[in-house]
C-alpha cells in the first residue's frame, strides 16, 4: 500500500458498511442505488487511490473492511471470502477461478460455479452484487471503474447502460494508442 490510513477511519467505514449491507426495509429501492451509495461511502471516507486514467477508488484498507463485513452479512460471502485476494495497490478483489472466454479466445470475466449458492455459470462480479445488495435488472450492466475485469469489489463497480459500458471499454483500449479516456468517460 502506498500509505496508511487511520484505524478510526477504517472502523467508522466498517460500521457504515455493515449498516448498508443489512437487508433494506424498502423493497423497492433499486440495487443500483444501493451500489452507488456503497461506492460513495468509500469515496467520502476521504482516502482515495487515483488510478492511471484519472478514476479514484477507495483506499485498499477500506476494501478489506468491506470484504470482512460482507462475510458477516452473507453466508455466501463467508464461503467466497477465503478465495478472494486483495490487490494491495488499488483494492481490487480477485478470484482465482476460470474465466469466460470471448469468441477470439481472450479471457474476459471470472465465472462462479456453486450450486449451493445458486451461482452456476454466473459472472463473479454480478454474483457479489446480487448476494450483497440485490438483483440487477437485465438491462443494467456493471462497469469496472478500476478497469480490472477480474475485480468483484462493489466499490469498484458502477451500474451503467450497455452503450456507456461499451463506450468506456473502447476508450480504455484506445488509451494505449494515445487517445484520451476522459472524453468517453464524460458521456
Amino acid at each position: 500500500m502506498a500509505y496508511e490510513i487511520p484505524a478510526s477511519t477504517v472502523e467508522r467505514f466498517r460500521r457504515r458498511a455493515a449498516k448498508e449491507l443489512r437487508p433494506t426495509l424498502d423493497e423497492f429501492e433499486p440495487t443500483a442505488v444501493r451500489l452507488q451509495r456503497l461506492r460513495l461511502m468509500g469515496l467520502r471516507a476521504g482516502f482515495l487511490v487515483q488510478l492511471d486514467w484519472g478514476n479514484d477508488v477507495p483506499h485498499p484498507a477500506l476494501s478489506l473492511a468491506l470484504l470482512e463485513e460482507s462475510a458477516n452479512a452473507s453466508e455466501a460471502f463467508a464461503w467466497l471470502m477465503p478465495k478472494i485476494t486483495i490487490d494491495e495497490a488499488q483494492g481490487c478483489w480477485a478470484l482465482p477461478i476460470p474465466y469466460e472466454h470471448d469468441d477470439k479466445g481472450r479471457a474476459r470475466y471470472a465465472k462462479l460455479s456453486s450450486k449451493e449458492f445458486d451461482a452456476k455459470g454466473e459472472l463473479a462480479h454480478r454474483f457479489v452484487v446480487r448476494r450483497l445488495l440485490g438483483s440487477l435488472a437485465t438491462e443494467e450492466h456493471l462497469d469496472h471503474i478500476c478497469r480490472a475485469h477480474a475485480c468483484c469489489n462493489p466499490m469498484h463497480l458502477e451500474v451503467v447502460t450497455l452503450a456507456t459500458n461499451t463506450r468506456r471499454g473502447n476508450a480504455a483500449r484506445n488509451m494505449s494508442r494515445g487517445q484520451s479516456l476522459l472524453i468517453a468517460w464524460q458521456h
